[in-house]
């Protein structure tokens, strides 16, 4: 098991790739009755891909929406983490230091077929496909600090959009692809701000004194999803894409992080932070109601992505996984 010694270090020392990443996680987060609801016909047999401790390392699992049939897609002793599915469902891109530094990687659905994409010295992180499935929207710190980048899909014509003294972080796109969401703190707190896709324009769509983060796009375009600490706790709250008629959803006695639509915008994935080592992985309706708990909250379960084309286990014994929509066509 990799040891949790310390939760900030020294840029000088070598770091720690687990206790790295989840300083990377309580630094996201900083800056109940459980009721099942009705699914959606065009959400049954949906999966939610996500990073977790539970193994005594960080891997990228699979679970149902009611957080039944969990499967470890990596299951490598190195960090993976920061799942985001193609929008076909057929593909994840994800960050892994199997190569000894944190770059960002992609593999195929059922955890088959892993490529990196970037090689460059530094922390290559929160991969976010474009609605298209041509570019992957990054952040890396590759310059000293955090800016947003984009890239081919294939990892080619690596691009800085936001090339700023600030730290740039957790982009987010536009269902069209014509703009980008992230947060940064360019103008002394962290807010939600949105650029076009080339980087240009940004708009500061919170500009509020509390701290504001991780925006997450709705599929339909009219909303954001963020986190806010204006209350004195990080909870996710929705404004439309203006940054107007802001509304709090969630009312834990936790910090709260990772907001995350799924693909019929009727749903959002959240993470509930109990303490250092505990942080579980809920789903809400879009306006707060109908709450599942989807991972048990002994282990780190952190940063849901909803996948497109659901994945069914063929067995236990080392199978690979079978996409569950080619099995239906197939019948």
């Amino acid at each position: 098991m990799k040891t949790q010694a310390t939760l900030m270090m020294n840029r000088s020392e070598k770091p720690n790739p687990l206790t790295h990443i989840i300083s990377l996680i309580l630094a996201a987060v900083c800056w109940i009755t459980v009721s099942q609801g009705e699914a959606p016909a065009q959400m049954e047999g949906m999966r939610i891909a996500f990073h977790s401790t539970r193994d005594d390392n960080l891997d990228i699992f699979t679970v149902t929406r009611d957080g039944s049939d969990p499967i470890n897609l990596t299951n490598h002793p190195a960090v993976d983490a920061f799942p985001s599915a193609s929008p076909d469902g057929k593909r994840i891109a994800f960050v892994s230091t199997r190569d000894g530094d944190f770059e960002i990687y992609v593999m195929n659905a059922n955890g088959t077929n892993i490529t990196r994409i970037t090689n460059q010295p530094g922390f290559d992180t929160s991969p976010r496909w474009s609605p298209n499935g041509r570019q992957i929207a990054f952040e890396s710190d590759r310059t000293g600090i955090f800016d947003i980048y984009v890239m081919d899909a294939d990892g080619r014509n690596q691009v800085n959009l936001t090339n700023h003294p600030a730290k740039d972080r957790m982009a987010s796109w536009s269902p069209d692809g014509g703009q980008i969401a992230f947060h940064s703190n360019r103008d002394g707190n962290f807010e939600i701000y949105k650029m076009n896709a080339d980087g240009s324009a940004p708009v500061n769509l919170t500009n509020h004194p509390d701290g504001d983060s991780s925006p997450s796009w709705s599929p339909d375009g009219s909303r954001i999803a963020f986190v806010s600490n204006r209350h004195g706790i990080n909870r996710v709250y929705i404004m439309d894409d203006e940054g107007i008629h802001r509304a709090n959803l969630t009312k834990f006695k936790a910090e709260e992080s990772f907001p995350a639509w799924s693909p019929d915008g009727t749903q959002l994935a959240f993470v509930a932070h109990y303490d250092r080592y505990h942080a579980t992985i809920y789903t809400m309706d879009a306006d707060g109601g109908a709450l599942v708990s989807l991972t048990d909250g002994h282990s780190i379960d952190v940063s849901p992505a909803w996948l497109p084309v659901a994945l069914r286990a063929v067995s236990s014994e080392g199978r690979l996984l079978t996409q569950w929509g080619m099995i239906k066509r197939r019948q």
